[in-house]
């Protein structure tokens, strides 16, 4: 990219207007903008007292504040949650911005809820059985937790009580729904899937791991993990060292390793709580396997092979240029702001042309091709533009949550687009593959 971009446009998807009051709204919580003149002077902690004001909210409806941030403009950046008889409204959040305490803009959603009947029909357990019954997958990753440790502590879905809007689920009014975030191995999804709690309907599907369809990516032309406390510590204290790596796609790069049992492996601990790359081994199961290295100068002699493990190079120092990115550019520490480690899984089970952020992790399939034009589909999906574009999906989750539907979907690919063109010149310095 030629220009760089306002610093923080695209983690806040803040948009600033002039200084003049705007109220044309022709119904309730219809108001999606309100600016304020110079002269208007209301301190920050008016916000909830404004926007209950300007939006016309019932007695019913509750403000809940989510989050607090500052920027390098000095601006402060509040967000407020609707809950509505005590229920969270789903994608229903209004933004106050202020300079030295003072509101300059307010921005957002809410809804006009007041219809729903918040007493549900159905039992959570039947509700989740009509949810898995809809999505019909042959394994779920509550079944294997033996295998999948370094994903988090995936229990079924315990299910929560929302507000559902109708403009989410295309209804003409707003449903009570319960919200279960349903993981299935065989076939692999990830999503959350709203259930009518009157009618047992299913009302809609918002996926977190995205790009499932077929041939999504191409790379011919190109989580929080829950750790033991003692991996932890040793992880702490453990030495990093710098190693060169001739990677598939970017040439040889250096990358920042770990020394364990007198070999060196794609671990790095001076990047947030780590960047961590790991071996799935062909299989479907995210087991901590390390890739490992004799004297930490990984060739094309030795990782260049018919398992393309110079894939897992590109992967980590991928990692490594995107986490660098986000804080050297936006202040930003991981994806989430919170330091939390980047950690990448690669072979991904055998021939799968896909790479894709879960929610919690990174996963990259080998490709169907050995990089032969006309022999299979894609290439190993490590290569740096297709790194940044996953992890810019987690970005974008933790920060704005934008809905994988209609514009916000095309948003939500469009920002993970920009990233990973911009990681890609950050990292190389002019936007080209080696």
């Amino acid at each position: 990219m030629k220009k760089k971009p306002f610093k923080n446009s695209l983690i806040s998807f803040v948009v600033f207007f002039s200084y003049a009051f705007i109220s044309n709204a022709q119904e309730n919580q219809s108001l999606k903008h309100i600016t304020f003149k110079k002269s208007y002077e209301a301190s920050l902690s008016r916000a909830p007292e404004l926007i209950r004001e300007k939006l016309k909210l019932s007695m019913n409806d509750r403000l809940v504040k989510t989050q607090s941030k500052s920027d390098e403009l000095g601006f402060v950046h509040e967000k407020y949650q609707q809950m509505y008889k005590g229920l969270k409204v789903e994608f229903a959040t209004y933004s106050a911005h202020a300079l030295k305490n003072i509101l300059k803009s307010m921005d957002g959603e809410l809804f006009n809820v007041s219809n729903v009947n918040t007493t549900p029909k159905l039992s959570n357990s039947t509700a989740f059985q009509k949810a898995v019954s809809h999505i019909g997958a042959e394994e779920y990753i509550w079944n294997h937790t033996a295998s999948t440790k370094s994903l988090g502590d995936h229990k079924k879905s315990v299910g929560e009580l929302v507000i559902l809007p109708g403009k989410a689920s295309g209804k003409k009014s707003a449903r009570l729904a319960y919200k279960f975030d349903i993981y299935a191995k065989k076939p692999l999804s990830r999503g959350d899937l709203y259930i009518d709690a009157h009618t047992g309907e299913p009302l809609f599907y918002n996926p977190t791991i995205k790009h499932l369809g077929k041939h999504t990516h191409s790379s011919r032309n190109q989580g929080k993990i829950h750790m033991h406390e003692k991996e932890f510590t040793r992880r702490l204290t453990e030495t990093v060292y710098t190693g060169n790596a001739a990677t598939r796609y970017s040439g040889v790069r250096q990358i920042s390793t770990t020394k364990r049992d007198n070999t060196y492996v794609l671990r790095d601990n001076t990047r947030g709580n780590g960047v961590n790359t790991f071996n799935c081994e062909r299989t479907n199961k995210y087991k901590e396997t390390d890739f490992t290295d004799n004297d930490n100068n990984w060739t094309t002699a030795e990782f260049n092979n018919v398992n393309k493990d110079n894939a897992a190079l590109d992967a980590h120092w991928g990692a490594m240029m995107t986490f660098d990115y986000f804080l050297k550019k936006y202040g930003r520490n991981s994806y989430d702001g919170k330091g939390t480690s980047i950690n990448s899984y690669v072979h991904y089970t055998e021939n799968y042309d896909n790479a894709f952020w879960d929610g919690t992790v990174m996963t990259y399939g080998d490709g169907s091709s050995n990089g032969n034009e006309g022999n299979g589909v894609f290439d190993a999906l490590t290569s740096i533009d297709i790194v940044a574009h996953e992890i810019g999906h987690a970005v974008c989750n933790s920060s704005a949550n934008l809905v994988y539907k209609r514009e916000s979907g095309a948003l939500n690919e469009g920002f993970s687009d920009i990233w990973g063109a911009s990681i890609e010149h950050f990292a190389k310095g002019n936007g080209s593959e080696i």
